[in-house]
């Protein structure tokens, strides 16, 4: 009997040993696969810090960009408000010439009556002195004909 206990015992202690045995390499498998995981993540987790990384360059770089866009608006957003100066200046000027040419126009118009005014007054004032030449012409005829009868009267001479 106690033979046959030893070997139930030591087939017991088999057994158990086998199973032991099965949980240990059941134990060892998962700590592999815990491990595997574990240096997977840790690869990840790394991979995760350089795009991190590079995400907070690729901001950094695109938020200095936002600042150049930002000053180079400004920079256009100031040109064109002295450009709007300027184009208001020129239409001043413009409204100006406008009005000088309308005073010029009126001032022409004028001018040109005033100048018609004046040729009619020269037409007038030459057709008076060819008038007046017309009877200095015969005055002078007259007094001509004066001096012939006067000059025939001194030299006794009859008229005819």
């Amino acid at each position: 009997m106690v033979a046959d206990e030893v070997r139930k015992l030591a087939e017991n202690s088999a057994s158990a040993a086998k199973e032991i045995k099965n949980l240990i390499e059941t134990i060892q498998h998962s700590t592999d696969g815990a491990v595997k995981s574990i240096t997977q993540g840790k690869e990840q987790v790394e991979a995760g810090v350089i795009v991190v990384h590079q995400a907070g360059e690729v901001i950094k770089n695109i938020t200095s960009a936002i600042g150049e866009v930002v000053a180079v608006v400004q920079n256009i957003a100031e040109k064109a408000r002295k450009q709007s100066d300027s184009s208001r200046a020129v239409v001043k000027i413009i409204d100006g010439v406008a009005v000088l040419a309308t005073q010029t126009t009126q001032r022409t118009h004028e001018v040109a009556a005033a100048t018609e005014e004046t040729s009619a007054a020269v037409e007038e004032v030459s057709a008076s002195i060819h008038e007046v030449a017309n009877l200095a012409d015969k005055l002078y005829e007259l007094v001509e004909r004066f001096q012939i009868k006067k000059e025939k009267r001194v030299l006794g001479l009859k008229e005819k």
